[in-house]
């Protein structure tokens, strides 16, 4: 009896270690919840818990930078927990979870980021749900702007760095009307980011959702009206992503739709007169789009649909889809 006594607490404890060790995962494998950053927030030390209550963004950015000591590894575990509280204090307060988050990216430098790179990975998702969130951007449409754009330069996979351009543009279109010189920014800096071949090859999906918003960016006449030269900018290369065939083949009536934008932003007279050259160089991308054997092979009409964009008489908001729904940087789509 005693044998089979020990027997079964020595397999108890194994099946328990077992169980402990499952739970050992990174933090980016773990999605964020309400409860997890509860946790987060009450373990907090007390100096950080305080600055991070408080909304103020200089003052958690610098007790974590006083906190850490200067170890990279500490400022970046200190960085993912304020990020996860700021999630938590979305609903409740967004404006100090824009503060939080911003300074939770802010604490990622180059050093921490590569000597942490999974927890660079989280804070970033965190900071794409924040700055995607309609609440946050209601109540903070310009610290939303900046929060987007600083998160978007730290350095994260090429997975990731393709949701959260989606995340971007989806967000440029909801301010674009009370904001529309932030929403261009993002635009310009979301069309670098998926211009990327790396980018591209590494979420194709969320690469064409990112283009398909910014077709509809580049179409809008408040855009254009606050930043022509950007949208002139951004124009063949948006044509360029669409022409890429893994990108293309997702859905190439959306791929269609982009070119067609670009065309008639290039030939709009604000956009023509700021970007002299874009509407030259965007009909050089479209015949090459047209002329490419690669997509003929994906859709056999486009040189038709093509010729009619460059004839101008395709209709270009026709062929574009509905606005995306809210990205979920943390659950991307298949590529």
């Amino acid at each position: 009896m005693r044998i089979k006594f020990w027997t079964w607490g020595f397999w108890m404890r194994r099946i328990l270690f077992a169980m402990l060790a499952a739970l050992a995962v990174p933090v980016a494998a773990l999605p964020v919840t309400p409860v997890l950053a509860q946790q987060t927030l009450s373990k907090l030390p007390p100096a950080l818990k305080a600055a991070v209550m408080s909304g103020n963004a200089a003052a958690i950015q610098q007790a974590i930078v006083t906190l850490s000591a200067g170890n990279p590894v500490q400022q970046a575990a200190l960085a993912a927990q304020v990020a996860a509280a700021a999630e938590q204090m979305l609903s409740t307060n967004p404006i100090a979870a824009v503060a939080a988050v911003g300074a939770a990216v802010a604490a990622m430098n180059p050093n921490a980021v590569q000597m942490n790179p999974q927890q660079a990975e989280a804070i970033v998702v965190i900071a794409a749900r924040i700055f995607g969130s309609p609440d946050a951007q209601r109540v903070a449409p310009a610290e939303v702007a900046k929060l987007a754009a600083a998160a978007a330069k730290v350095q994260v996979s090429p997975a990731t760095q393709a949701q959260v351009a989606a995340q971007m543009l989806a967000t440029a279109e909801r301010i674009a009307a009370t904001d529309p010189a932030s929403a261009a920014a993002l635009l310009a800096q979301a069309t670098q980011i998926i211009s990327s071949p790396t980018v591209q090859g590494a979420s194709p999906n969320a690469v064409a959702q990112a283009l398909a918003a910014a077709g509809r960016l580049v179409a809008s006449p408040a855009i254009q009206a606050a930043a022509p030269q950007t949208v002139g900018g951004v124009l063949t290369t948006l044509v360029q992503v669409a022409s890429n065939p893994s990108v293309y083949a997702v859905s190439p009536q959306a791929a269609i739709g982009v070119m067609a934008n670009a065309h008639a932003a290039a030939s709009s007279p604000l956009v023509a007169a700021a970007a002299p050259g874009a509407l030259a160089s965007v009909k050089q991308a479209i015949t090459a789009a047209a002329n490419s054997t690669t997509l003929q092979a994906i859709n056999p009409a486009i040189k038709d649909q093509l010729t009619a964009v460059l004839n101008g008489s395709s209709q270009a908001g026709a062929t574009q889809p509905p606005p995306p729904q809210q990205q979920n940087p943390n659950n991307p789509s298949p590529s």
